[in-house]
């Protein structure tokens, strides 16, 4: 039995259902890895509009989410964003989550790597290089630069809060005031 070009584009892209929440059908705020392959405009003109939020949003389980820091490349039809979670019970329960997407997929959807998600993160940047979302961002003790894309698995290095960042060069200084230089993404280590 041969499968029609129909049935062979709902297996790759399917629908998403008719009852599906706005958020997880556009694919912020849920940890699902489904990607319904949400139009780019109605995708940015949300994230944008829930980065500038002044409370929290709360989902069905009382969970609440925040976009802690985001880029949106309206040219290249493409964004990133950091996404919080936190939810108290019997422990807290919280995570960071960075996640990016082009015009045809969810390309990047990392848990952010910290000493403890209940300390923190604090993205000190967020934005592209070539093709790579390129992250920089401290938790309780230390600074990170983190990058990711299309084909490029998650890399990041352990660097010091003296650093800058100049196109596509990151630099820092050690604490002996070394001067470090690494060319991104590649530069960084792989996890």
């Amino acid at each position: 039995m041969a499968i029609h070009d129909e049935e062979l584009e709902a297996l790759l892209h399917p629908a998403a259902p008719d009852d599906l929440p706005e958020l997880e059908r556009l694919g912020i705020f849920t940890g699902t890895v489904i990607d319904w392959e949400p139009e780019f405009a109605e995708f940015a003109a949300k994230l944008r509009g829930l980065a500038g939020a002044p409370e929290p949003y709360v989902d069905d389980e009382g969970a609440e989410w925040q976009v802690v820091a985001h880029v949106v490349d309206d040219a290249a039809r493409r964004a990133a964003w950091v996404e919080w979670r936190w939810k108290e019970g019997r422990v807290v329960d919280t995570h960071y989550r960075l996640k990016a997407r082009d015009d045809r997929s969810l390309v990047v959807r990392w848990e952010v790597a910290t000493y403890n998600p209940y300390f923190g993160c604090r993205v000190k940047h967020l934005g592209w290089v070539g093709d790579a979302v390129v992250m920089v961002y401290e938790d309780k003790h230390d600074t990170y630069a983190a990058a990711a894309g299309r084909g490029l698995p998650i890399r990041r290095s352990l660097i010091s809060p003296d650093w800058a960042l100049d196109g596509a060069t990151l630099a820092w200084r050690d604490a002996d005031g070394r001067t470090h230089r690494i060319a991104l993404p590649l530069g960084l280590d792989p996890l």
